[in-house]
């Protein structure tokens, strides 16, 4: 043992000026010293250098910078001017010589002493009239003056100049121009004509003024009246005429008194014209245009007018009639265009139908036509073509009608005396001299329109809409989420009144299947023939709305009614919607069968009660997709309106086109 390791190393401090040495371990593990190296100094020891000078011992025993860096040159606190330049001199601590250099003065015995350097030049102002002198600086640092050189005039000194004028010395002792530049010609403020000119003599005995514009300078020199002697001048006379003025010797104007070149009238003159029209006299004195065209009146102002169901005139102020076309959503009405009285309110189920939530008044036309009220159409094929019928054009609406539209209809039942329609109203008054449709069920007849004993029928109370089943009724007491679903439990005296009462009819048979079939071309369901599938795309039907269900088990809650026009793609040919399940439609026919058809059938309908069935079409929500066929015919007994059912009462109205 020991107390190192053979061969290990060690640095340690040995005696003297930061001395180290190296120890190596020896064999038998001590420590065996090396010699010692010294530093320069002892540290924080001092000695001289440079003569006035010290320097320190560091911490690292070297010797630290000279207090004094360079030999000495003089004596400290010696002083002297310097001999190259005018400069006091002084001798630093370390016999070094400081420079001072005199500014605008003279080093004299090493103190800068005097006001100037010597040869140094000064310019300065001098007694009197902006005078300007040199001074120089002389060896003994003092200045001398040279010779005072005068301006013309003292600064602000005056003087009269050009008779009338004065002038003034300016800062620079010279002196300013002349207020009158010119010699006078005249007594200041002395007046003249001079030819036809104003002139008076200025402050300056100047003449200054100007021609009489339209007018005659008079002595002693002042311009007067209102033109200038011999001048000319045209002038307006009655009616666009002309006349020429001249002008006298005192400034007034005489008229020749000749009129020449009249027009017809006399600017902005107004007369009547064309009856009811207007025109008014033009800059040119001739009448302008008449405001009424030269066509005869052939209405009285403000008289208004309907030419259809969607055409409305007003009598302009010239007793010409002009046309407006209603939007879909409107019904001409005294001769004004007025949203479908069930929507006016505005609101769910009034104006919020359909995928863009348009109104669920909107009504849109069908132009006439012929097609076969019997046949069938599979897979784009048809046969079994027969009864030919004709129909006029008219308006069918897009929508099933609402919950929202009925209950309009309702508070109109209810309220004050009561809704009923009037006597005779409901015809197609488009059709046959207004006598509507033609009865087929009594040749030679027309449809009577509503009947007054029917007024019984019609009874649309809360406890008649929720149906004797009491389930899949879409009304409710109040409203609610159910204003956008289609109106059921309704009986066909009720839907023929709300179209009545909406400005409309309830269609014939012969006008439903003819927008259904799409006209001739006679389509197997409304939008075409394409399977309607289970998606709700094209049909609410087979129970399966909101999503396909088992149709067997039945679907009686209105959670399997859809709001109208849910089905976008089954758009029929004109764009009527839901034509095709939903709800099963009542139309105006009574139902028979086999069907008592009248060929052909022109604008006809089938109004001989032979039973209590009233037709209706167009399938419901739980009926298959036999149901749904554009052909396909039903009838529902009506027993004096108090047969209701969920599966039917809806219905939709059509209007005069």
């Amino acid at each position: 043992m020991g107390v190192c390791a053979p061969g290990q190393t060690n640095q340690a401090a040995c005696g003297g000026n930061c001395g180290m040495d190296t120890q190596t371990c020896s064999a038998s593990g001590t420590w065996q010293d090396g010699a010692c190296m010294q530093g320069a100094c002892a540290p924080d020891a001092t000695q001289s250098c440079n003569t006035y000078g010290t320097q320190t011992c560091d911490a690292s025993c070297a010797w630290s910078a000279c207090s004094c860096p360079s030999a000495s040159v003089c004596t400290p606190a010696a002083t002297q001017c310097s001999a190259t330049s005018d400069a006091a001199e002084t001798c630093d601590t370390c016999g070094q010589w400081e420079s001072v250099a005199c500014v605008k003065q003279t080093c004299v015995a090493a103190v800068c002493t005097g006001v100037c350097a010597p040869g140094q030049t000064n310019p300065l102002t001098c007694a009197g009239n902006c005078g300007v002198d040199t001074q120089t600086c002389t060896a003994s640092g003092t200045w001398l003056d040279g010779t005072c050189v005068q301006g013309a005039c003292a600064p602000n000194a005056t003087q009269t100049c050009d008779t009338y004028g004065t002038q003034t010395c300016q800062s620079t002792c010279t002196w300013g121009a002349c207020s009158c530049p010119l010699a006078p010609v005249c007594t200041p403020v002395a007046t003249q004509c001079s030819g036809n000119a104003a002139q008076t003599c200025s402050a300056c005995g100047q003449w200054v003024g100007g021609a009489c514009v339209n007018q005659t300078c008079v002595s002693p020199g002042a311009c007067t009246g209102v033109c200038a002697p011999a001048q000319t001048d045209p002038v307006a006379c009655g009616n666009c005429g002309t006349d020429t003025q001249t002008c006298t010797a005192s400034g007034a104007w005489k008229t020749s008194g000749t009129c020449a070149g009249q027009g017809v009238c006399a600017p902005n003159a107004t007369q009547t014209c064309n009856t009811n029209g207007t025109q008014t006299c033009t800059a040119g004195c001739a009448w302008g245009v008449c405001s009424c065209p030269a066509t005869p009146p052939v209405c009285t102002p403000g008289a208004l007018q309907c030419t259809s169901g969607i055409t409305a005139q007003t009598c302009n102020t010239c007793g010409q009639w002009v046309t407006t076309t209603c939007t879909t959503a409107q019904q001409c009405v005294g001769g004004a265009c007025l949203p479908i009285t069930s929507c006016a309110p505005g609101g769910t189920g009034l104006t919020s139908c359909g995928a863009s939530s348009e109104s669920c008044c909107t009504s849109l036309e069908l132009p006439g036509g012929t097609y076969d009220r019997t046949y069938n159409s599979f897979g784009g094929s048809v046969s079994g073509q027969a009864d030919p019928a004709s129909v006029s054009g008219f308006r069918l609406d897009k929508y099933l009608v609402t919950v929202g539209r009925f209950r309009q209809f309702v508070s109109a039942w209810n309220g004050g005396a009561g809704f009923m329609p009037a006597a005779g109203s409901g015809k197609h008054v488009h059709l046959n001299g207004g006598q509507g449709l033609a009865n087929s069920g009594s040749p030679g007849t027309y449809e009577p329109g509503w009947v007054i004993s029917d007024n019984a029928n019609v009874a649309p109370t809360g406890t008649n809409l929720a149906c004797a089943f009491g389930e899949g009724n879409t009304w409710t007491p109040s409203a609610g989420t159910s204003e956008t679903l289609p109106m059921n439990c309704v009986n066909s005296w009720e839907a023929i009144a709300f179209c009545i009462w909406d400005g409309g009819f309830l269609p014939s048979e012969a006008e439903w299947e003819y927008a259904a079939a799409g006209g001739s071309q006679l389509r197997q369901y409304p939008w075409g023939s394409t399977d309607p599938g289970s998606a709700n795309q094209y049909a609410i039907y087979n129970c399966d709305y909101p999503s396909p269900g088992d149709a067997s088990a039945g679907c009686p809650s209105t959670t399997f009614i859809a709001p109208v026009g849910t089905a976008t793609l089954g758009a029929g040919l004109w764009g009527q919607l839901d034509m095709g399940g939903e709800e099963n439609e009542w139309v105006l026919d009574w139902y028979t069968f086999p069907p008592k058809y009248v060929d052909p059938c022109i604008d006809c309908t089938y109004l001989t009660a032979t039973s209590q069935n009233r037709s209706m079409r167009g399938g419901y929500w739980a009926w298959p997709n036999g149901n749904l066929l554009s052909s396909n015919r039903n009838g529902f007994a009506q027993m004096n309106g108090q047969n209701r059912n969920p599966f039917v009462g809806g219905f939709r109205c059509a209007r005069v086109p």
